[in-house]
């Protein structure tokens, strides 16, 4: 069976798959915790984290893909168009624009 498939039978909303290759982002990533941006949330900066954020070979070494999931816990859809001819939609918190 097809993976992105199954994982939508499951019932997530988006479905990914990645090579298990070191993030490019990693340098942003120390760069925001050690600016402070991760407030009391003090298991982000841990090193042992950041070694994770950098590549998942440190989590599960010798993968080669990652499959990533998620699942909108909103269930609130508000959609408003704009007299520009902008589409918005809200769901729970998040606000997404498309033109």
């Amino acid at each position: 069976m097809d993976i992105v498939q199954k994982a939508r039978e499951l019932g997530f909303d988006q479905v990914g798959i990645t090579p298990a290759t070191p993030s490019s982002h990693t340098p942003t990533y120390a760069t925001w915790a050690s600016a402070g941006y991760a407030g009391e949330m003090s298991y982000l900066i841990r090193e042992e984290a950041l070694r994770k954020r950098a590549g998942v070979a440190e989590l599960v070494p010798g993968a080669r893909s990652v499959i990533v999931v998620a699942k909108s816990y909103s269930t609130k859809i508000i959609t408003t168009f704009s007299p520009q001819g902008s589409l918005s939609y809200r769901t729970g918190y998040r606000m997404s624009s498309f033109r």
